[in-house]
């Protein structure tokens, strides 16, 4: 039996602030509100701080980084800004939304809570609806930690938000997976943790760590029996009506098998999130 070197992820951590706006009125955002609150907040951190923003938003892979050759020019940003729920009476005057940092990101906190108070001020949405901050709350930072003992044998994922898993199409180019499988989850979740570990801390892992070794026996063992999964209608641009949809699927699946040694990183991919479009929320799972 194959398994990776978990201890590469070691130490990962992960920082959120939870923030809770309220609006004097009511307020309009069209589409999916993670892409209206992005854009906010990344005008707002430009406006503020813009070595930060570039950091946050346009991160690239340094010419002189030890795995240069195998990590992404374009690498994943380093954090997750991802909508909270609210109920009926809520939903019409307050906003509520998490920014996770990654990282060395969670140094930028400061930065972070002046852009949120200036996105607040310069208005949120179509209508640019002024809110005003009712709470902004840094989390405990959560770290990854290889610790496998539990000896489940019945896991259900819910995919909370569009989970968008790429795969190569016949001409090459990349396109979204026919199914949300679990074996392709935990290898898209391996390779999201290995570059954010290799990129926004310190800890270089070897270069050969990010594929994962083949002839796992647990990742063979995972047998779907139940499959309620459907595609993602979400709108993406929410300026106006016009745009395109998130790709990606929501729903919930069952799995029997042996998930022993992958239950730490899929308990931990539940706040890191997976696939594309992670920046603004997507990639979102449970675990029951």
């Amino acid at each position: 039996m194959l398994y990776p070197d978990f201890s590469n992820l070691n130490g990962l951590e992960l920082v959120p602030l939870q923030i809770l706006l309220q609006c004097d009125s009511d307020h309009a955002m069209y589409g999916y509100p993670a892409s209206s609150l992005r854009g906010a907040f990344g005008r707002a951190l430009e406006a503020t701080d813009p070595e930060v923003f570039l950091r946050l938003f346009k991160p690239k892979t340094p010419e002189n980084h030890p795995l240069n050759e195998v990590l992404p020019e374009d690498p994943p940003r380093p954090y997750i800004l991802c909508p909270i729920p609210l109920d009926n009476s809520q939903r019409q005057y307050f906003i509520a939304f998490h920014i996770t940092l990654i990282g060395r990101a969670a140094l930028e906190m400061t930065a972070v809570r002046n852009a949120v108070a200036r996105m607040a001020q310069d208005g949120i949405g179509p209508k640019k609806s002024k809110f005003q901050i009712v709470e902004m709350v840094e989390g405990s930072s959560l770290s990854f930690f290889f610790n496998p003992g539990d000896s489940l044998q019945r896991l259900t994922i819910e995919y909370l938000t569009p989970m968008s898993l790429q795969v190569s199409g016949a001409t090459g180019h990349s396109m979204l997976a026919e199914v949300p499988s679990l074996p392709l989850l935990v290898e898209r979740l391996w390779n999201r943790a290995f570059i954010l570990n290799a990129l926004y801390t310190d800890k270089i892992s070897d270069a050969a760590a990010m594929v994962l070794p083949a002839g796992d026996s647990e990742r063979e063992s995972w047998y779907p029996v139940e499959w309620h999964v459907q595609r993602a209608k979400i709108l993406r641009k929410s300026n106006n009506c016009a745009g395109h949809f998130l790709p990606g699927w929501v729903g919930h699946c069952t799995y029997l098998g042996n998930f022993y040694h992958w239950l730490p990183l899929l308990r931990f991919g539940q706040y890191l999130h997976a696939g594309r479009d992670t920046a603004f929320g997507s990639g979102k799972y449970m675990l029951t």
